[in-house]
């Protein structure tokens, strides 16, 4: 009889224990990829940002081409603006295809 009653708290703690390295896997894993999806949003969000900071530059730069049309500093820095801007929507692209 006591054979019989210490097999069944053993097993009962065994699937406990199992149950219990179950659910804190879970819950562990599950939270990272909780925050790996935080950590990609916030990023898009930055990126967007500088994308919106970066075209109000250019449209400021486009004006000062248009009153200046002989501005060469002007022309050049526009013309890395849009390189940049294209990096910058391809970097958001690939952010938003991930989510």
């Amino acid at each position: 009889m006591q054979k019989l009653i210490a097999s069944v708290i053993a097993l009962s703690l065994l699937m406990g224990t199992a149950f219990g390295l179950f659910f804190w896997f879970e819950n562990r894993y599950c939270l990272a990829q909780e925050f790996r999806l935080f950590a990609q949003g916030t990023k898009y969000e930055l990126k967007s940002l500088q994308l919106e900071r970066l075209n109000e530059r250019r449209w400021q730069l486009e004006e000062r081409v248009e009153q200046k049309p002989e501005d060469k500093t002007a022309k050049e820095d526009l013309k890395r603006i849009e390189e940049t801007k294209k990096k910058y929507e391809k970097e958001l692209e690939k952010l938003g295809e991930v989510k």
